[in-house]
């Protein structure tokens, strides 16, 4: 059975805003959804509503036929059967890596030591079982964070930004080994992040979040290419977005909406370039290149509008110049009309 998880609720802080989040988050096994938005949008309220670490004031809370909570209903944190990993990993510093696992657990009981050890090995612990978490670098401590959560087969895990507490180069290893080990362990998973990068490698779902609500809702690859209002293009961090009102070369097609894409669809190309079918084609000058890792942000100047491109540095040909002729051009399927208010 799906255990989906729905929440509609509203929980109200003293001199802050008001946060009313309503969805149903997929309960499918190993499917995870991200929480997605800027810092102090309402995502680590949300999952502790979920998790029952912070109480509504109204509404209710059903993972898939059970009731968490309502206007007569409470089920406490310890009674839902959730995995929670928080930021910081809220690790015992005095207590090794097995004793972490099993906290609050019977150490005596050899089916969970079967467990415990079992997920030592499967997130590459082994030989670290003794060593408390001072010993232990910021990925190995995430790990054993993790296999706390998950020992007792929870209906849920809910991860407040796991990825936080690393350094930029742990986060590309730690990312992929935990997609994978999540979708191994086939937990239902919500994961609150603000990093972008995150969210292509990490979640099956998005939920954009924005002053404490859900404002879009779907799978990834269609919320990451159709966004469904200005505020979420911008979450989403289009870089070309444009209205009528911009003069813009691109087809707008009314007044009271806009088109969105991603600079990372623009191909660019000669200004001799033929037309393809089912592609926009724009004429421009390249005003500024720029150089961001193993990517050269390009802009490209049509009339009064400025386009931003984003190739692979191997694709940087010598002739894309500041002050140079060249063309930009888009797939249709790439260009997202939305409207201009929310």
């Amino acid at each position: 059975m799906a255990r989906d998880l729905n929440i509609d609720c509203k929980v109200r802080f003293r001199n802050g805003p008001e946060i009313a989040p309503q969805a149903v988050f997929s309960g499918a096994p190993g499917r995870t959804t991200a929480l997605f938005g800027p810092s102090g949008s309402g995502k680590t309220t949300i999952l502790r509503l979920a998790a029952g670490l912070t109480l509504p004031v109204s509404g209710n809370i059903r993972c898939g036929e059970t009731i968490w909570s309502d206007d007569r209903t409470f089920c406490p944190v310890q009674k839902r059967r959730i995995g929670f990993v928080f930021q910081d990993y809220a690790l015992f510093p005095h207590i090794s890596v097995l004793g972490n696992i099993l906290y609050h657990l019977d150490n005596k009981d050899t089916a969970l030591r079967d467990a415990a050890f079992a997920l030592i090995d499967k997130l590459g612990l082994q030989g670290l079982e003794h060593r408390r978490p001072a010993a232990l670098s910021g990925g190995q401590r995430q790990r054993v964070a993790l296999a706390r959560a998950v020992i007792r087969r929870p209906h849920w895990l809910f991860l407040d930004e796991p990825m936080a507490a690393l350094d930029q180069t742990t986060r590309l290893t730690v990312r992929t080994e935990l997609r994978e080990f999540l979708q191994r362990e086939k937990i239902p998973t919500l994961i609150v992040t603000h990093e972008f990068n995150e969210l292509a490698e990490l979640a099956d779902d998005i939920a954009l979040i924005a002053d404490g609500r859900v404002i879009q809702h779907g799978p990834t690859r269609e919320v990451l290419r159709q966004p469904s209002s200005l505020t979420a293009a911008r979450l989403l961090q289009f870089e070309n977005i444009f209205s009528s009102e911009d003069k813009s070369p691109l087809p707008v097609a009314k007044k009271s909406t806009g088109i969105a894409f991603r600079a990372e669809f623009v191909h660019i190309e000669k200004p001799e370039t033929p037309t393809l079918a089912g592609r926009i084609f724009i004429p421009v000058r390249i005003t500024r290149i720029r150089s961001e890792g193993p990517l050269v942000r390009l802009t490209g100047e049509a009339g009064n509008t400025l386009i931003e491109a984003a190739i692979t540095s191997q694709n940087h040909a010598a002739w894309m110049q500041p002050g140079h002729r060249a063309c930009l051009s888009i797939d249709q399927r790439d260009v997202a009309s939305i409207p201009l208010r929310g």
